[in-house]
């Protein structure tokens, strides 16, 4: 038979990974003060992982500090930014995160554009003056 705990855990985990998201990296998961995943994270499908603690900067400043934002390595040690907030009724930490990458990429195609149509703007200028 299943702990009261365990079956909260599932729900959790359904809800949290029940809705679709945009960003391919986005990943959800509640961790508790012994710092064991609560709830199963998106890029590890083993259920073993919920018995193996998680120290990573996120979880230590939300259970040092209680909310806030950072980037840091997560539990695959990949570049991510991660939101985390203490839940004190529940005694849990509540971590949000993308990576850093996925982040990025917008940004990065855009001055990637920008670069390009400055190259085009200079050599038409520049065909144009020897013209």
């Amino acid at each position: 038979m299943a702990r009261q705990g365990d079956v909260i855990g599932l729900r959790l985990s359904s809800i949290l990974t029940g809705n679709k998201s945009q960003y391919e990296t986005r990943d959800v998961f509640f961790v508790n003060t012994s710092r064991l995943f609560v709830t199963q994270p998106r890029f590890v499908p083993d259920p073993a992982v919920l018995l193996r603690t998680v120290n990573t900067v996120p979880v230590n400043n939300c259970l040092r500090n209680g909310s806030g934002q950072i980037r840091a390595l997560d539990y695959r040690g990949v570049l991510v930014i991660a939101v985390y907030r203490w839940l004190p009724e529940d005694r849990l930490c509540l971590i949000v995160k993308l990576d850093q990458a996925e982040t990025l990429q917008p940004l990065n195609q855009f001055m990637l554009t920008m670069i390009l149509f400055g190259l085009a703007a200079l050599t038409l200028a520049s065909a144009l003056a020897y013209w």
